[in-house]
Parts: structure tokens; sequence; C-alpha cells
């Protein structure tokens, strides 16, 4: 059975970290929380194993202009034989009084042994919208192919316009 980590939620109903079964999952996410598919197996195997999270701050890490940057820097272990990585991102205007624009997509640091193995597969729109003041949750995910195991760099790579990230995390499944 499947189950899902919350990664965050506006409302503070249940905090970063909670493991929730399908159902509750599916519930939380529709009231507007954060979560990703993981297998707590891996939550055990190190520190980077399975869910990784990082939190920059009410400032967030900003993605802002017309030039292509990147941000959210993280470390991942993956184990033999993953196949996606799942990722989420939370989402806040800079400037409340303008859109969140642009593209997001998960991209590994090369110069890391392993690293090459990663390929996007599902470039995110942000779509030119204003998100609640809080901020919303832009989710991905990313093919991989690795025959042992590795610990791989990964960021988050766009060009966006107006955007403010508070949280960034990753999932294996």
């Amino acid at each position: 059975m499947s189950q899902h980590i919350v990664c965050f939620d506006p409302l503070h109903r249940n905090i970063p970290g909670t493991i929730l079964d399908p159902a509750a999952a599916h519930k939380l996410a529709s009231m507007g929380a954060a979560v990703l598919p993981v297998d707590p197996t891996l939550l055990r195997e190190n520190g980077a194993s399975g869910h990784v999270q990082r939190f920059f701050g009410d400032a967030g890490w900003e993605f802002d202009g017309n030039r292509p940057s990147r941000g959210c820097h993280m470390f991942l272990s993956l184990p033999a034989g993953t196949r996606t990585i799942h990722w989420m991102a939370w989402v806040r205007a800079m400037d409340d009084e303008r859109a969140v624009q642009g593209k997001l997509k998960l991209v590994a640091d090369t110069s890391r042994s392993g690293s090459s193995g990663l390929r996007a597969i599902e470039r995110v729109d942000l779509l030119p919208s204003l998100p609640p003041k809080e901020g919303v949750a832009v989710y991905g995910s990313s093919a991989v192919a690795l025959s042992i195991q590795a610990t791989l760099g990964l960021s988050l790579h766009g060009v966006c316009d107006n955007a403010t990230i508070l949280t960034a995390a990753m999932t294996v499944v």
C-alpha cells in the first residue's frame, strides 16, 4: 500500500514529515496542503534516503527575471533500480500585485558521480496566476535510470517571474 508524506500545510493541521495513508493524503491535499508519495522503509536507510526537504525561510529562494537560474539545492540517496523522483515546491508571489509566471524542472548536478542518469520528464508550467498569499504547491517528476545506489545532487531550474520558493522536497517510491 502506498503512503504519502506531508511536505507543507499552510493551515498547520499536520507537521512536515507526517506519514499518511492515501485517503488522508488526498483529503489534506484537497484542502491546500502539499503531499508526496513516499516509501517509509527508505526513510530509515540514511539521512538523505526516501525523502529530503529544505526550508528557505519567509524570504524564500527567489526565481525572478527573464534568465534561467538554479536553486533549492538538495541531495537525495536513491536505491538501485529507482525509476522516478517526485518533487514539490511551495511557491509564493514575491509581489502580491503581480502574477507568478514561468517554468520549473528538476536538474542534476552533473559534476557528481551518477548524476547524469536523470532526465526531466515533466516540466511544470507555473501558469500566469496570482497564488493565495500563503502560496501554492507545484509538483513534478523526473525519470532516473540507475543500476547502482547513488546519492545525487539535485536542484530546481527554471525561468520564472515573481516566484519565491519557501520549501522544496523530493521523494522516491
